[in-house]
């Protein structure tokens, strides 16, 4: 519910800002603004979630995000849209302290056994939600207006604030609520040494930056490569976006009998490698109906590789330092999607959109081989 009011707010912001400035660069701002505030304030919000409770922080987070998301209701002029970017701002640095407080508080009310699964089921909500939210958001505000866009969202983290509370979390250690300056720059520093001297995990969150490249090439250079290259108008890029949401669905449902027969290094290595071949496959093959079945295939194996690195992770990280560990996860995932879609727009006019298609899908491909043969994730030394 959460993701999909996401959707009504982003495209809702993009819609007035062309209304208003019809700028490129604007909607661009959107974007930096949603993105910037993970890189001050992700540590530092690893730093909170591990010291405060973890459900407190995301029913905070969500009932303030209800409001900030509000703000560009008083937008009437031009001279107003600043108050759009400072939204943005509020979302993503609200955002930076919500999501690795719900990463780090799963194991918490998962089985140990049953936490793929989970991982699983929430890549699978998240990238269905973000489908079906853009799909409907664009009807929403073509039909109405934007501002009913931001009210919807806001009504979506009251959902989100009320489903949180009626959760069960088993209590944490107490910690003291109050630390001095030296304390919190030394639990900060604590989780960077976690991670600089943890070589299986720095691999993990390597890999993780890289799994973004082929579906952002996908999601940037779509649609130009449908019309311009195939001949295909935007409608079909719809029904591509759909097929990503089939195959999320068919991965979710094909997990747990995949995760019965592969380990979990192998299953998310071999995930990537179908994803990257998928993605080369449009230029390899191109065609409108090759395009459709590899999105199909890029939906498959992004949900259970997101799964299978998110496990990864929460299973390496002890409890009391999880939250710093999944805040420097969600900060490069960030910032490497932000990269990878910046970069295929680069690239994409640079190059052809067939040549940034192979390049990008060879390197995810590459990215699962390495998966497959460095990491050892038995072994949590």
């Amino acid at each position: 519910m959460s993701q999909i009011g996401d959707q009504f707010a982003l495209i809702a912001a993009l819609h007035l800002i062309n209304q208003v400035l019809g700028s490129k660069l604007a909607v661009a701002g959107i974007a930096l603004a949603l993105s910037t505030p993970r890189l001050p304030f992700s540590l530092l919000a690893g730093v909170v979630v591990d010291r405060w409770n973890r459900k407190g922080i995301m029913i905070a987070t969500d009932l303030l995000r209800a409001v900030a998301v509000l703000s560009p209701l008083l937008i009437r002029r031009s001279d107003q849209v600043w108050i759009l970017y400072l939204a943005g701002v509020a979302l993503g640095t609200l955002a930076t302290f919500f999501e690795p407080a719900r990463s780090a508080v799963i194991p918490n009310v998962v089985p140990g056994d049953q936490l793929f699964m989970a991982n699983s089921a929430l890549q699978a909500t998240f990238i269905v939600g973000t489908v079906v939210g853009a799909a409907a958001a664009g009807f929403a505000v073509d039909a109405f207006s934007p501002y009913y866009a931001f009210v919807v969202d806001s009504a979506t983290f009251l959902f989100s604030a009320v489903a949180i509370a009626l959760m069960k979390v088993p209590r944490r250690p107490a910690q003291r609520h109050r630390a001095t300056v030296e304390e919190i720059w030394g639990q900060l520093t604590e989780g960077v040494r976690f991670i600089r001297f943890h070589p299986l995990l720095l691999r993990i969150m390597g890999v993780t930056a890289v799994a973004a490249v082929g579906l952002s090439a996908l999601m940037i250079l779509g649609v130009g490569y449908l019309e311009q290259d195939l001949g295909v108008g935007a409608s079909g890029f719809g029904l591509v976006v759909a097929s990503i949401g089939v195959g999320v669905a068919l991965g979710g449902m094909a997990v747990r009998w995949l995760v019965q027969r592969l380990s979990l290094d192998t299953l998310v290595g071999s995930c990537l490698v179908l994803v990257g071949l998928a993605v080369m496959s449009f230029t390899l093959f191109p065609s409108y109906g090759v395009v459709v079945v590899g999105a199909v295939l890029v939906g498959v194996g992004v949900v259970i590789a997101r799964a299978g690195l998110a496990t990864m992770t929460q299973e390496l990280t002890p409890d009391r330092i999880r939250g710093r560990v999944e805040s420097a996860v969600n900060m490069i995932i960030g910032v490497s999607n932000a990269g990878a879609q910046g970069t295929s727009g680069v690239m994409g006019e640079l190059l052809s959109a067939q040549t940034v298609f192979l390049g990008a899908g060879a390197i995810t491909a590459l990215a699962g081989i390495v998966t497959t043969r460095a990491f050892r994730v038995q072994d949590p030394e």
